[in-house]
């Protein structure tokens, strides 16, 4: 379909797959005779009995009885009777320029919404759940401020091959570099530490069956290293706006995309982690970032091109709308990276705070957001910040571990220094780590059980296939608390499914 000016080409399309209990509506539109001003894009008004939005949050779907709602974007508004999605875009879409957009609309069995909303959305994200277990290099070789080198980065990689991969047979998918391994008065090129880049590390790599991961931010990072970073982009006119570099600018994007497309190339990165898009901390969605978020979602895509199976974990800036993951693997549970709340010790107050914050940003910020796509920062025991910690202990690393893995998150990652742990310790690690990969096919369903981390009430993650059930539970308090285990709530068993059991009564200490 063309307007008579012909300045721009819309086609329309209906996708029902077999087996699907979703409908897909998409529409693409490309400006071929110039420039097309987009105030507003509105999809679906009408009216639907009982109807709400689930989440409060930019993104977020609309369910009513028996049926789900969605416009595939995360800055789409929902509103209920009459039921509409709204994005407003006020940013026109340049000649040549291709946007997508796409609605969703479902069905769901009686009591299942979040399991049929899920089901839909492992069919069309941008890559099916898997768990990626990587160690990341923050707290450990690097942190604020500090560059590190190939020397440091190969002992990490040698020191994880001979305690965890080798002696206990544990698939390692990456090992990830975080913030320090370039030169932040360049753009994007490693510091003098690396030479030759990432490619001395490749061959210990493969001797290990891993791979590489890196950090890259797309507004430029954070503190002095950021400045010298934005210094160095605006002597070579990359765009930038209020909270850094500008991914909606042609020139920057093109140099981010080359610097990503080189690591993917040149070192066979297979792990993104991009640190800091749009508003940044704590956000609920981004108006004033939706030409950033377009560049972010569509530089995604075109590395998927590169790299079918790459892991993306989209961090600062995103937010619990479940349509991130038609581009990005996982996003950030957002909050502090570290933190202590509660009660009891230093390292059972962290593990309480990183659950709150699930709790308070996720679960009840974005309901149908799957839990098994969260950055939530994982088991942190290190030499750096929070994670090196003095009284952080053997006994509440395990406590860590076992809460962490239990979670069911497929983005599994270790803030560890190799050299704090013991040959028990790797046990532990190596234990749930091979746990969690085999029951993969049940963790994907996973979701949360019990009560409030802050208050504190006993709490967990709960998850439910034909072939079994999991269940983890932890006690925030510092001391022992009755809680009874409905198990068919629990799981959120649909009609006609088999129970384990109808009732189980624990009396929880810390986990």
């Amino acid at each position: 379909m063309c307007p008579a000016d012909r300045r721009f080409r819309a086609v329309w399309s209906a996708v029902l797959h077999d087996g699907a209990n979703y409908v897909r509506q998409e529409l693409v539109v490309t400006a071929v005779g110039g420039d097309v001003p987009i105030r507003e894009i509105v999809w679906m008004e009408g009216v639907a009995s009982g109807g709400r939005v689930a989440g409060r949050v930019d993104g977020s779907p609309a369910i009513a009885e028996g049926f789900f709602l969605g416009c595939e974007d995360p800055h789409a508004v929902a509103t209920t009777n009459p039921v509409s999605f709204r994005m407003t875009r006020n940013a026109p879409l340049r000649k040549g320029e291709t946007l997508v957009q796409s609605c969703v609309a479902g069905v769901a069995p009686p009591g299942q919404m979040r399991r049929a909303f899920l089901h839909y959305l492992e069919r069309e994200r941008a890559h099916p759940f898997r768990p990626f277990l990587h160690y990341n290099s923050w707290y450990d070789i690097s942190w604020r401020g500090a560059l590190f080198d190939e020397t440091t980065s190969r002992e990490a990689i040698q020191l994880f091959g001979e305690r965890m991969i080798e002696p206990h047979g544990v698939v390692m998918d990456s090992m990830v570099f975080d913030d320090g391994w370039d030169d932040p008065k360049t753009l994007w090129q490693f510091n003098g530490g690396f030479p030759r880049g990432f490619a001395p590390l490749m061959a210990p790599c493969r001797r290990y069956g891993t791979r590489l991961g890196v950090w890259l931010s797309p507004f430029g990072g954070y503190g002095e290293l950021k400045k010298h970073r934005i210094a160095a982009g605006a002597a070579q006119g990359y765009e930038t706006n209020a909270t850094g570099f500008a991914m909606s600018g042609p020139k920057y994007y093109a140099a981010f995309r080359r610097a990503c497309v080189g690591m993917i190339r040149d070192f066979g990165v297979n792990h993104f982690k991009f640190d800091g898009i749009a508003a940044g901390t704590q956000a609920n969605g981004g108006a004033d970032y939706v030409r950033d978020t377009e560049a972010m979602r569509r530089l995604m895509l075109e590395l998927r091109v590169e790299a079918p199976d790459l892991y993306i974990n989209l961090t600062t800036g995103s937010w619990p709308s479940p349509f991130w993951l038609r581009h990005a693997d996982s996003i950030w549970r957002q909050g502090d990276d570290m933190n202590f709340a509660g009660r009891g010790p230093k390292q059972q107050q962290w593990l309480t705070y990183r659950d709150q914050e699930v709790f308070r940003n996720i679960v009840d910020k974005g309901p149908l957001f799957p839990l098994n796509s969260l950055m939530s920062q994982g088991v942190a025991y290190s030499r750096h910040g929070m994670a090196g910690e003095a009284t952080f202990d053997a006994a509440g690393f395990r406590d860590d571990v076992h809460a962490f893995f239990g979670s069911g998150t497929g983005l599994q990652e270790l803030y560890i220094q190799p050299g704090r742990l013991t040959a028990a310790d790797w046990a532990i690690l190596a234990e749930a780590a091979k746990w969690a990969r085999a029951n993969a096919d049940i963790l994907v369903d996973t979701h949360w059980a019990g009560g409030d981390p802050s208050k504190p009430e006993v709490y967990g993650y709960a998850s439910w296939a034909k072939r079994g059930g999991i269940v983890m539970l932890r006690n925030p308090d510092d001391r022992p608390r009755d809680f009874a285990l409905d198990v068919g709530v629990a799981f959120e068993l649909p009609a006609g499914a088999r129970a384990f059991g109808t009732a189980t009564h624990a009396r929880l200490e810390h986990v």
